[in-house]
């Protein structure tokens, strides 16, 4: 398989571009947000570089973005394989099928299009059997379905089985799983939505007293106990967007 095909799909690699677009942003709201607390440009500008602690969120989204994606292509992959095999197909034909299907429903370069145009060019080449090309996929993937259908589907193909219902039954249980976590990202949306609002809030509350009224907050700015109490506070807030997100990140 070609190299640049093996992906490995419980990791990320971020982009140069990511990267540069990640570190501007993330160093101006952080230095926005040490402004606020502490109105010092020395400490804005080293409090900027705090966005490198928040780079494994965003990878870690990204990750999973691209697991979902390629589980969902994945789910419409059995669809497809299995009308071919329903037709009578034997597999390779149903991978060739599969990967023309997928490519009038997705673009050319997403994961499991790029995937499927590898394997079945190497079982053309008889560079590989079909059956430990998708094994190495599976392992790639860090997707559990993905695993054990590949995993049910080499042993039908040792022992014998009926493919067709295997395809089926995985086919089932992948739909049902993300009609699940569909329903939970509904579910939580508006819990995710209240815990960055109430994350947010005390920044605005600050940010306006300093507008509305700077001298209110002056002792916090010019003494070492109003320094302790805003770095606490800083904390605490930090602290709980991280509670948050830990709290509301349901798997399954």
């Amino acid at each position: 398989m070609d190299v640049n095909t093996r992906t490995r799909y419980d990791q990320y690699d971020l982009s140069v571009r990511e990267k540069v677009q990640f570190f501007l942003c993330g160093y101006a709201a952080g230095f926005f947000l040490m402004m606020v607390f502490y109105k010092d440009l020395l400490i804005a500008a080293a409090g900027g570089l705090a966005c490198i602690f928040f780079l494994p969120l965003y990878r870690g989204a990204l990750c999973r973005r691209r697991r979902e994606l390629l589980e969902t292509q994945f789910r419409d992959f059995l669809y497809a394989v299995a009308s071919s095999v329903a037709a009578g197909r034997q597999l390779r034909r149903a991978l060739e099928d599969a990967e023309l299907t997928l490519r009038s429903i997705y673009p050319q370069d997403a994961p499991l299009c790029t995937e499927l145009a590898a394997i079945n060019h190497a079982v053309r080449e008889e560079r590989g059997d079909e059956g430990a090309l998708l094994k190495d996929l599976a392992e790639r993937s860090g997707s559990e379905d993905i695993r054990d259908f590949v995993d049910v589907y080499v042993l039908c193909r040792r022992l014998g089985g009926d493919i067709e219902e295997v395809i089926q039954n995985t086919t089932r249980i992948m739909t049902d799983k993300m009609a699940i976590r569909r329903e939970i990202r509904t579910l939580t949306a508006q819990k995710q939505l209240e815990g960055r609002i109430i994350s947010v809030m005390p920044v605005l509350v600050i940010l306006g007293l300093n507008v509305f009224s700077p001298d209110y907050l002056s002792v916090l700015y010019t003494t070492i106990a109003g320094r302790l109490l805003m770095t606490a506070a800083l904390g605490g807030i930090t602290a709980a967007f991280f509670m948050t997100q830990k709290l509301l990140d349901i798997r399954i």
